[in-house]
This record gives structure tokens, C-alpha cells and sequence, in this order.
């Protein structure tokens, strides 16, 4: 009990005598004294200049320190402050100061406002003052080695470092851009070298045009100075991206890093990225950090529902055909690279049943020169279209008359875009459906450069055929230029004409020839320039809901009536049942287009029972026809008078209209054509009964003329051969 009371008493003699002294340093030593070798000793250290404008004031409780209000920091003390600090407090621990060690306690930061700048010429305003990176010179003094250095950190121990309230400004005017970063708080707790300690973080960051990111995180850092390696672990943070979408888009992320400077090496790992309900997963490893950087790592995001992501985003979709479209999409890619050139390969997209493989690279990331080679195994586009209506046979309707966009509208050609490619690609899609027209093995290469955009080659099997060419924009100049070379081979006509006109109109196997130029920048516009031929060939084809041969047949029945005696067997040659359709063989013409149509001036084919010859122009702006026909009937050939006639029908209409409406009779050529096969009717007939009065048998005019030639040249020699034996037997008596 007495060692037990001299101990009490001794401790509280030593606690009296603590209490004692920091009663003597708080109420007699001021450290506003002090201001100016402070400054001093930060200038001799950093080459700033500190400025204490507000008081400095001792602390006892909770901790002994000091604190201190109204600091700034300059590079010049004639020039403006880049940092600015409301407050800052030190605490230490009192017991180590009885063994001369200082350890502080905590340190608070509070109000920093920092604006950091660089100016034109590329020099930061933190910059102090005459700072070289010159060696110094022999009779310098050295400055403490890295070892004496991390020596000193190593005993470092402080149990809170904590900054408030802050703002941190950062402008590049040579390259552009502002930043502006507010800390609300970012604490750290049981700072100590080569020892996990806790960092809270809680803030916003703007990049100045209108996307702001605001975070709050926490993580675990190690600092080994001696092994120069850092490491974050187990980070944890949630982001609220605002900006991208009407309402902030939240993300939760968690990860690690490490970087081994001895090593020359980062390793950073994303174990989850999460957004909605989309989550990806990001691996990498960069070698030879601090020289040339050689990059390596692997993006994951597993196949999942990418419609609430977008929901998030403020993105609406349109209805699609498929309900379940857009609900597996995900990514696994494989990337190499530097910080000049990236290559992704092997790359994988899931969408829905779909697969994209291949490579992605970007050669030349300064100048943007992206490189890819794809494949896609497989994809019907209908999933993605509006649903069709119904009694609609396709999701697409039957186009409107083309108009040039609006004042405001984008622009039919991407000039800008095409000028900014630096591309060079090809992509491969084995099975392929749009507008319920399947086709397989697509081929198409693209190369852009200098705005200039080349698709060459382009291979497509369609429809029973195969579609081959290429097409050019050329977008140098204000107003683009667009060429096409297309070879269109034996496809089956019937799908591509319904997605036209809406309706089942034409069948049969088509062969094209296309090779225009056209400048503008709108479908009227285009279609108003464009110089070019086509070649145009239809085997077993077939004009849906119309038979020119029933339109034909209908005219000489109503006109032929009145004109009846001169043709009476003629209905007995007319055929007696007649389809709906106009089948058509040997079809082959040559077009040209220009200002706006196409303009075919002769062309023929082979129909039922006869044949056609026509000409006239398709327009390619209100999508209207004009064609003169003129319809040969074979089984009209029977018809004495009638054979070889074209009976004139005239085509006209819009792809909009009703195709019965299209095509009529000309009522008035047809009568002239039946009324001059009248008149040599008449004239045969008139020559017939004269003949039978004369004794000869004659069924036309012309006959009957070479029969009476005939019959007087008979005569005619009959009465020479007659004088002749007269004189005959006359030169005998003599």
C-alpha cells in the first residue's frame, strides 16, 4: 500500500508538472511570434511562399497542437495564392515530447480552395519561381538520400489526417479543358508505412461540360517506400454519374490496384463494375511502366438484360418485333497494346442468339486509325424492328415519296463523321435477315481516310442470287459526292418489290446492272443529280393482278363491234380464258438516268401469247411511270387484217396507286388501227365480187389486180400467137 501511494503520488506530481508546463507554453509562449521563420523555413524547404494571415493559437483539448486560420501558398509573394486553407490543426501526443519525439495525433484541413492553372505556354502557376531540374552544383549542399528519407516516414505514425470542405480548381489552357473536384471529406486513418490504413473518400468531379461524377468510397492503401510498391485494396465505391441521362446514373464498383515501381509494373483489377443490373469485370497489367508502357488485360461482361441499363440511361427504345430482344448482350474481349497502338483479339459479342468474333484494333491511337476484321455467325434484324400491324406483311411500310429533309434535320450523308474516319475494316455475316428477305455470307470491306469512304468489295447471296459491287462517298467538299457500281445477279424479284410497293406485284428472276454518280446530300437531291446507266434482265417473270392481253382483248371486243362483217370469225381467235397475271419472258433493257428519272426509250419482251414493245420513264423523285406499250396478240394473226398489229396501251400511275388503275387501252389508236383494216377489208371484198363477175378468183384488191395482169397478159399473148400463125400462113402462100 505505501509503494502503491509514493507511485500515486509521483504520477500526480508528474502530471502536475505536465499541466504546469503547457500552461507556461499556452498562456506565455505566443506562436504568433513565430509567423515569419515558419514562412521561412517553408520557403528554404519548397520554394513557396507561406502566408499565416489569421492567428495562431495553442490547443489543449482534445489533444495538444496548435491551430491556425487564413493560410495561403504562392509562388511569388507579389503574386496571387493557387492554394488557399480556411484552417489546418496539428495535434501530438504529449508523453513522447517528455522523450524528444514529436508524433502527431491528427491533422485537420479544412476550407482548402486550390486553383491550379496552366497557361498557354504550358507552365503551371505551382511552378515556384526560378525552379530548374538542374543538377546542383558540387559545393551544394546534398539533400538527404531516399534511404535517410524513408527512414524518417518509416517512424511515421499518425492516427488521423482528415480534409474537409474543399475545393480543388484545375484549367489547361494549352490543352484544353477545366476541372473542378469538391472533397467533402477524404479521411485517413492510422497512417503508417508498410501498414494497411483506411482512406475514406467522399466527392464530386465536374469536367466541364455538363458530366459530373460524385463518389463516395473507402479503401485500404499500403505505401512500401523501401520495396517502392502501392497498393489499394478492397475498394469499395458507389458513383452517381450525372449528365448521361435525365436522373444520375448510379454504379458500384469494387476493385484493387497495385504498382511495383521496382517491378515497372501496375496490376489493376475491376472484380465488379456494376450498373443496373449489368455488370462487367476488367483485368490489367501494364509492364515497363515507367518507359515504355506495354498494356495487357481482359474485359468481361457477362451475357445479361441490357434494357434496364438503358432505362437508366434516359434511353427510350422503340417496340421491337421481339420480346426478348436485347436481353443477353455481353462482351468478353482480350486486349494488347501501348499507349500508341491497342489491339483487341480475340473479341466476343453476345447478342442475344447472335456472336460477333474477331479483331478490333487501333493502330495509331493519335491519329484514331482503326483497324477490324468480324465476323457475325448469325442475325435477324426483324427482331429489332417495330412489330408489323396487323394484315402488314412486313414491319416496314411502303416508302412515301422522298422529300429533302428539313430545315434542322440531320444531313442523309454524315459528312463531318466521314471526313473524321480513319478506317480500315472488313466484316463477314454468315446468315442474315431484314424485312423477312434472308440473306448469307455478306462481305463487306470499308476504307475511309481523308474523307473519303470506300465499300469495296461488297458479296451478298440473296433471294436465290448473288448482289456484288461497291459504293464510294467522296465528302472532301461541301457537298458529297456518291458512287455506285452495283451488279445485281439473278435474284428472286417478288420480296424486293413487295417492300416497295406494299403489294404482290412482280415475280421472277431479276439481273441488274447499276452504275451512277449522283452529288447532294438528300434522297431528292441525289436522285436529281444522278448520270448513270442501267441494265435490267427478268426471266419468268410475272405482272401480278394485271394481263395486258385481257386489256387488249377487252378494247377490240367493245370496239370491234360496229366493225364486225369485215372480221367475222375473229372472236373464235381470241383466247377464251384469261389469267389475272402477265407472264414475262426475254425481258432486257437498257436505261439511263437522269435529272431524276429513269428513262427507258425501247425495250421489248415476250408475254403470254404474243409480245411487247415499249418505251417510256420511271420518276425516280415522286416515284410515278409513264409507258406506251404497244401489245402483239399471235393468235391475231389469224385474223387476215389484224396480223402483225400492236395494239397501243398506254401505263401510267404511281407506286402508291392501285395497279388495276395503271394500265388502258388507247381507245382512239386501237379504232384507227381497226378502221384502216376495215377499209382494205372493204376494198378485198369490192375486189372479190368484181372478180367473181369477171370470172376470176380473186380474195383481195391486189389479187384480183395480178389476176387480171395476169389473165390480160394471157390474152395479150394468146392474140399475138393468133396474128402470128396468120402471118404465118400468109408468107406461106406467097
Amino acid at each position: 500500500m505505501r509503494i502503491a501511494k509514493i507511485i500515486g503520488i509521483l504520477v500526480a506530481v508528474v502530471v502536475s508538472l505536465v499541466l504546469i508546463g503547457v500552461g507556461v507554453l499556452l498562456f506565455v509562449v505566443d506562436p504568433n511570434d513565430y509567423k515569419s521563420q515558419i514562412s521561412d523555413l517553408v520557403y528554404d524547404a519548397s520554394g513557396y511562399h507561406l502566408t499565416l494571415s489569421g492567428d495562431l493559437s495553442w490547443s489543449f483539448f482534445p489533444v495538444l497542437g496548435f491551430e491556425s486560420e487564413a493560410v495561403s501558398l504562392s509562388t511569388d509573394s507579389n503574386q496571387g495564392a493557387f492554394v488557399e486553407l480556411q484552417s489546418i490543426s496539428v495535434g501530438v501526443q504529449l508523453i513522447p515530447l517528455f522523450s524528444k519525439q514529436l508524433k502527431v495525433d491528427s491533422l485537420n484541413l479544412a476550407g482548402l480552395n486550390a486553383d491550379l492553372q496552366v497557361d498557354e505556354q504550358g507552365v503551371p502557376n505551382w511552378q515556384p519561381i526560378g525552379a530548374t531540374s538542374e543538377v546542383p552544383a558540387a559545393d551544394e549542399p546534398e539533400k538527404k538520400s531516399s534511404d535517410e528519407t524513408n527512414a524518417v516516414l518509416a517512424e511515421l505514425e499518425i492516427p488521423l489526417i482528415q480534409l474537409s470542405n474543399s475545393t480543388i480548381r484545375y484549367s489547361d489552357l494549352q490543352a484544353g479543358g477545366r476541372y473542378v473536384i469538391e472533397v467533402e471529406l477524404l479521411q485517413l486513418e492510422n497512417v503508417r508505412l508498410n501498414q494497411p490504413f483506411a482512406v475514406t473518400l467522399k466527392a464530386s468531379a465536374d469536367a466541364g461540360d455538363g458530366l459530373t461524377v460524385t463518389l463516395d468510397g473507402k479503401t485500404q492503401v499500403t505505401l512500401d517506400l523501401d520495396q517502392s510498391r502501392y497498393q489499394l485494396s478492397a475498394i469499395e465505391m458507389a458513383l452517381a454519374v450525372a449528365g448521361i441521362a435525365d436522373k444520375p446514373l448510379p454504379l458500384q464498383l469494387q476493385a484493387e490496384a497495385v504498382a511495383d515501381l521496382k517491378a515497372d509494373s501496375l496490376q489493376l483489377s475491376v472484380l465488379q463494375l456494376k450498373v443496373a443490373d449489368y455488370a462487367a469485370r476488367l483485368e490489367l497489367q501494364v509492364s515497363q511502366l515507367q518507359n515504355d508502357p506495354a498494356i495487357n488485360g481482359r474485359l468481361q461482361m457477362a451475357p445479361s438484360d441490357l434494357r434496364p441499363l438503358l432505362v437508366q440511361l434516359g434511353i427510350e427504345l422503340p417496340e421491337m418485333a421481339s420480346a426478348t430482344a436485347l436481353s443477353k448482350v455481353g462482351v468478353d474481349a482480350t486486349l494488347k497494346g501501348s499507349p500508341r497502338a491497342i489491339t483487341v483479339q480475340p473479341f466476343t459479342v453476345t447478342l442475344d442468339e447472335s456472336k460477333l468474333t474477331g479483331l478490333v484494333a487501333l493502330d495509331d491511337i493519335e491519329h484514331q486509325a482503326l483497324r477490324f476484321d468480324l465476323l457475325l455467325d448469325q442475325i435477324d434484324l426483324d427482331h429489332y424492328l417495330p412489330p408489323a400491324q396487323e394484315g402488314d406483311a412486313a414491319a416496314v411500310p411502303a416508302p412515301a415519296k422522298s422529300s429533302a429533309p428539313a430545315a434542322g434535320e440531320a444531313e442523309l450523308i454524315p459528312v463531318e463523321l466521314i471526313r473524321s474516319l480513319n478506317l480500315d475494316g472488313r466484316l463477314n455475316i454468315t446468315q442474315l435477315q431484314i424485312q423477312n428477305i434472308p440473306m448469307q455470307n455478306v462481305l463487306v470491306k470499308v476504307n475511309a481516310k481523308s474523307g473519303v469512304l470506300k465499300v469495296s468489295p461488297i458479296s451478298v447471296e440473296t433471294l436465290g442470287g448473288k448482289i456484288t459491287g461497291n459504293v464510294s462517298v467522296d465528302a472532301k467538299n461541301a457537298t458529297p459526292v456518291l458512287d455506285t457500281d452495283l451488279n445485281i445477279d439473278g435474284i428472286e424479284i417478288a420480296s424486293v418489290a413487295k417492300q416497295l410497293s406494299d403489294l404482290d406485284l412482280l415475280s421472277g428472276r431479276a439481273s441488274f446492272k447499276l452504275d451512277t454518280k449522283a452529288k447532294g446530300n438528300d434522297v431528292d437531291a441525289l436522285l436529281r443529280d444522278a448520270v448513270g446507266k442501267l441494265k435490267l434482265q427478268l426471266d419468268n417473270g410475272v405482272i401480278h393482278g394485271i394481263n395486258l392481253n385481257n386489256i387488249v382483248v377487252d378494247a377490240l371486243r367493245d370496239q370491234i363491234n360496229d366493225l364486225k362483217s369485215f372480221y367475222p370469225d375473229y372472236e373464235k381467235y381470241l383466247p377464251r380464258e384469261l389469267k389475272q397475271d402477265t407472264d414475262i419472258n426475254a425481258f432486257l433493257a437498257n436505261a439511263t438516268i437522269e435529272k431524276g428519272k429513269l428513262i427507258m426509250p425501247q425495250f421489248n419482251f415476250a408475254i403470254d401469247n404474243g409480245a411487247i414493245d415499249a418505251s417510256g420513264n420511271f420518276d425516280l423523285i415522286e416515284q410515278g411511270f409513264d409507258y406506251q406499250l404497244g401489245v402483239f396478240l399471235s393468235a391475231m394473226d389469224q385474223v387476215k387484217y389484224l396480223k402483225g398489229t400492236k395494239w397501243p396501251v398506254s401505263c401510267k400511275g404511281t407506286l402508291d396507286s392501285a395497279p388495276a388503275d395503271w394500265c388502258r387501252p388507247d381507245t382512239k389508236a386501237i379504232k384507227k388501227v381497226l378502221g384502216s383494216a376495215a377499209k382494205s377489208a372493204f376494198k378485198d371484198n369490192s375486189a372479190k365480187e368484181l372478180g367473181d363477175k369477171l370470172g376470176v378468183d380473186a380474195e383481195s384488191q391486189d389479187q384480183l389486180e395480178a389476176e387480171l395482169k395476169a389473165k390480160a397478159k394471157e390474152e395479150e399473148d394468146r392474140a399475138k400467137k393468133k396474128l402470128q400463125d396468120k402471118l404465118d400462113k400468109l408468107f406461106k402462100k406467097l
